[in-house]
């Protein structure tokens, strides 16, 4: 997904070294959204069939993998989503803004449309509350989001400094990390995460 919103969907088999990028479109979907700001994170549904992107301006838009056809789009959250999860296993869709908001929503009602194709919603449409949601997740802008299944666990990031682990069935706090996050003697600020495979191990990013 590039900064021109202009989307590629290529088969994977395709991606690989000593395939130039020209090679590739000739054998790929691609599009262009129209949207107010830029993708910035991307995800896809492998049972579903479903590309789902988000913007710096907190759109949400689910698109046909093979045709890219837009089927819904809505605001869902105020400044720019940094964390952007589907959840196959329960039909769900994970969300996360800097501004603190970490939502979780049931992904079945993505594909349908009240009205018609392509409407744009200034803010939830009916039907798409999230399921489960938190206002303010950290004391500073939200930096990072990852998710393991294995562990029905939520882990956020942010410039805060901290690290915050969230029940994924509940929505709860189950831990705040402080940790050793600094450099100089000062704290730093907490900008990326990922799980080891599928172990418990988190791996972690900061400023320094």
């Amino acid at each position: 997904a590039s900064t021109d919103n202009l989307i590629f969907l290529t088969d994977r088999n395709l991606v690989t070294l000593g395939h130039n990028l020209t090679a590739c479109n000739r054998r790929s979907n691609y599009g262009r959204l129209s949207l107010v700001g830029k993708v910035i994170k991307m995800t896809v549904s492998k049972n579903q069939r479903k590309a789902i992107f988000a913007t710096d301006h907190g759109e949400v838009i689910c698109v046909n993998q093979y045709n890219l056809r837009e089927s819904i789009r809505f605001y869902q959250q105020k400044k720019a989503v940094v964390g952007l999860i589907y959840v196959d296993s329960d039909i769900t869709l994970i969300t996360a803004a800097t501004d603190g908001n970490l939502c979780i929503f049931d992904a079945s009602l993505l594909p349908r449309t009240l009205q018609k194709e392509s409407r744009l919603f200034k803010s939830n449409p009916p039907g798409r509350l999230p399921l489960r949601s938190v206002k303010c997740c950290h004391d500073g802008d939200v930096t990072d989001m990852i998710y393991s299944e294995n562990h029905q666990l939520i882990v956020t990031s942010s410039v805060d400094c901290t690290i915050r682990i969230w029940n994924y069935l509940r929505l709860t706090l189950d831990a705040i990390v402080c940790g050793d996050f600094q450099c100089d003697g000062q704290p730093c600020e907490v900008t990326a995460l990922n799980f080891l495979a599928s172990s418990s191990v988190l791996a972690i990013g900061n400023s320094s």
